[in-house]
């Protein structure tokens, strides 16, 4: 059995997948999202992005490090995933697992602050992230938000 990774590592690998998800967000160049993610107070090293994200790397024109085009990353992250057993925090593996968690998210936060009449929450009717099936019956949310299991801001779990 592989010994377990660091603390140390374990928190460089998560800020490299959240380094990722700026970069595909906001179509930065890593230097730039490294940057942002320095002004957050959490530093991202290029040997970090190297190591645990390497083989999605490539120089653009400019000679400066972008991701790959079309390449999701398997990156693993614990983010809070709202199930109907109210808000857990899931061990979540890749860009597109974690970007189906955040368009829940997004979509239960407007639907509880009144953005939203519930509507597009029934896209999300039956998928399941880390073995956990998303909510998405409208009363059961009300009555979440009512009892403040809702009140959250940042989907990613900070390593201990």
């Amino acid at each position: 059995m592989a010994p377990r990774p660091s603390w140390q590592a374990d928190r460089a690998e998560r800020r490299v997948a959240k380094l990722f998800t700026i970069v595909r967000d906001q179509s930065l160049p890593i230097a730039d999202a490294r940057a942002e993610m320095r002004e957050l107070g959490e530093p991202v090293s290029m040997r970090s992005v190297h190591r645990f994200g390497g083989d999605k790397l490539e120089k653009d024109a400019f000679a400066r490090w972008r991701l790959k085009r079309g390449v999701g990353d398997k990156l693993p992250r614990r983010m809070k995933v709202i199930t109907a057993d109210g808000v857990e925090v899931v061990d979540i593996r890749g860009s597109r697992i974690a970007s189906l968690n955040a368009r829940h998210a997004n979509a239960v936060k407007q639907f509880i602050s009144g953005e939203s009449d519930g509507s597009d929450l029934a896209g999300f009717r039956g998928k399941v992230i880390g073995g956990r099936r998303l909510e998405t019956n409208l009363d059961v949310l009300e009555s979440m938000a009512r009892y403040g299991e809702l009140d959250f801001l940042e989907l990613y779990e900070e390593a201990a």
